[in-house]
């Protein structure tokens, strides 16, 4: 997993755009579909999180991105 910004429309310009990396080699990242939905508990109760994946380009391992604000 990886933290990305809680923007979905700049994660979404990030990974169409080649400015995420992969954790496990450094290479880029692409739009790969979405994560399963998760329920997201905090301070004001429970939410629903659907978050995007990525896809390295040059070793092929798969990254969910979550938001920022799952961070407490």
């Amino acid at each position: 997993m990886l933290m990305v910004n809680g923007d979905p429309s700049l994660v979404e310009a990030a990974l169409i755009g080649g400015r995420l990396t992969c954790s496990c080699c450094g290479g880029v990242l692409a739009p790969w579909a979405h994560a399963r939905e998760r329920a997201l508990r905090g301070f004001d109760g429970e939410a629903m999180l659907r978050p995007r994946r990525g896809r390295c380009r040059a070793c092929g391992v798969t990254h969910v991105l979550l938001p920022d604000s799952c961070l407490f």
